[in-house]
Order: structure tokens, then C-alpha cells, then sequence
């Protein structure tokens, strides 16, 4: 990766959704990062240095309001900013708000 370009990780089981993502991400000028799988996306979180997590709420291995609750309550990668993806109501994005999500 790239030492002076941001870092965007991209955890998002949908192989077409991550891939479309990708590319957006990518033409913005950013380095990408994905990830199919929570513990995946997370492994990689704690070894390399992300600076913005992006993190579908249809994650299958755990619930994405859970997953956000993870990464903000782990000293080594709080300070990560997330912005979650979903496709829930108002309750889901106010609790990932209150979990410490970035964006929802």
C-alpha cells in the first residue's frame, strides 16, 4: 500500500456490492482494502493501519451493529472510523450512531 494515500477497508459479503464499492473508492484516489468476512476484515484491521472502515450491515458471520460495538471497544482500533452501510430503519442507525459509527 501506498505510504501517503488514505486506506479504506471494505467488509461487505456481496462480492458485487464490495467490487462496485471498490472501484468508487479507488477513483476517489484512496487505497482499498476488502474484505468478504468480519474476521477476515477484522484480522486486518489489527495489522495494518486503516483509516476508514466501511462495514455492510449484511455481514453473515455477525450482526453489524455487534461487529461496530467490537472495533470501538477494542483499545487497539477505536479511534478506526467506520461508516456502516444498511438497509435497517431508524433504530438500527441510531444505535450504530450510539455504538460510535462515523456515518449510518
Amino acid at each position: 500500500m501506498a505510504p501517503n494515500r488514505q486506506t479504506i477497508l471494505i467488509v461487505d459479503p456481496d462480492p458485487a456490492s464490495r467490487r462496485a464499492l471498490e472501484e468508487l473508492v479507488r477513483s476517489a484516489g484512496y487505497e482499498v482494502a476488502t474484505s468478504s468476512s468480519q474476521a477476515e476484515g477484522f484480522k486486518f484491521v489489527h495489522d495494518a493501519s486503516i483509516d476508514l472502515l466501511i462495514l455492510s450491515a449484511d455481514l453473515a458471520d455477525i450482526q453489524c451493529c455487534d461487529a461496530l460495538a467490537e472495533v470501538k471497544g477494542n483499545a487497539a482500533t477505536a479511534g478506526t472510523r467506520v461508516i456502516l452501510l444498511t438497509r435497517g430503519g431508524g433504530a438500527e442507525r441510531a444505535r450504530g450512531l450510539d455504538l460510535g459509527a462515523d456515518d449510518v
